[in-house]
This record gives C-alpha cells, structure tokens and sequence, in this order.
C-alpha cells in the first residue's frame, strides 16, 4: 500500500470525525489521570492509531496538546511532542506488525505488554530532556517527583534522576493504557479497524 492510499484511509471521512473524538478522550482521560498515578492522556491517541493508523493519530496527539495549551494548560505545547510520537509508535506496530491484533489469546496479551513497554521508552525519551529544560527535571507527578528528589539526594545528575523518574511513572502507565486499548479493540467490528486493511 503507497503511502498516498494509507493517507486515504486515515484520513476519510470516518478518520477526519474520529480525530476530535480521540482528543476528546486525551483530554478526559488526562483530567482523571491528575487522580491516579497514571497520565492517561495518551488513551484517545492510541486508539486512533490501532483503529486508523500512525499518521491520523500523530494528528490527534499534536492537536491535542495544542488544544490544551490554548484552552487551559499553558505548558502543555512543548510535549505536543511525545503525545505525537506514541501516537505515530503506536500506529506503526498496529499496521505493520502483528503486536496488536484484535485476538482474546494469551500471546496477544504478552505483545500488547511488550508495546507498552516500548511506549513507555518512547515517551520517556521524549518527555525526560523536556521535563529538563523547562523544569530542571521534575515531571509533574507527584510520587515520580518523589522518587526524582530521592535519586538527587543519592547523587545522580539532574538528568538521570529525571530519566529514571520519567521511565517510571510512563512504565506504570503505557502498558495499562495500551491494554484498555486493546480490550476497546477487541469489542470493535472488524471493518472499523482500518490498521488491517
């Protein structure tokens, strides 16, 4: 499939609706996340890359931060970013690979875990030299901000506490997140999974 098609597909009429729907989803989601340990922000953004593809849900997780940043949260643009990236991660595993198939067995499960994982280390690369820059390292969550002040008091530089701090609080909350995904997906009529087509 060209990359011309693939654009088609995600960007149909279904695709252009699903956009604010998932955004929406970001950004109630994220509000319950303030809650909980988890950010949960990205929920919206993954399910549109397992049901439309990486390039329609690298839109959602970009608008949805600017959306943010324009409505109430004024430090949300800069990690316009890393939503994006685990939309686009998300997609591609969705569309060209087997790891997230609408499949209730045991090894689903084990891939669905695995593609967390390796969202949590996307989004901790992304999110962590952010979270550096614009907040000397701090993440915004209150038990990984702990565990960050805990590791500067035990002599790590700024950066790698805030790596560690990072990878923890995303390593608690991708695989969740991608798992409620996937039992979304399970649910879900075959023809409105456009990732398979």
């Amino acid at each position: 499939m060209s990359l011309a098609e693939r654009f088609k597909i995600e960007f149909s009429t279904f695709g252009i609706v699903m956009i604010p729907l998932c955004i929406g989803i970001n950004i109630a989601a994220g509000y319950i996340g303030q809650f909980t340990p988890f950010w949960l922000d990205t929920l919206g953004t993954m399910l549109a890359a397992v049901i439309l593809g990486p390039f329609n849900a690298l839109v959602v997780g970009l608008l949805t931060n600017i959306f943010k940043f324009l409505v109430f949260d004024p430090y949300a643009l800069p990690y316009a970013i890393v939503n994006g990236a685990i939309g686009f991660v998300t997609g591609l595993f969705a569309w060209k690979t087997d790891f997230f198939r609408p499949e209730k067995t045991g090894m689903q499960i084990v891939k669905v875990l695995i593609l967390g994982v390796i969202l949590a280390l996307t989004a901790t690369f992304t999110s962590a030299p952010l979270n550096y820059y614009f907040w000397g390292g701090y993440t915004g969550k209150a038990f990984a901000d702990a565990i960050f002040v805990g590791l500067l008091a035990s002599d790590y530089d700024p950066f790698t506490a805030s790596l560690i701090a990072e990878f923890i609080s995303d390593i608690l909350d991708k695989p969740v997140c991608i798992i409620i995904v996937w039992l979304v997906l399970i649910n879900i009529p075959e023809r409105f999974i456009f990732t398979k087509q």
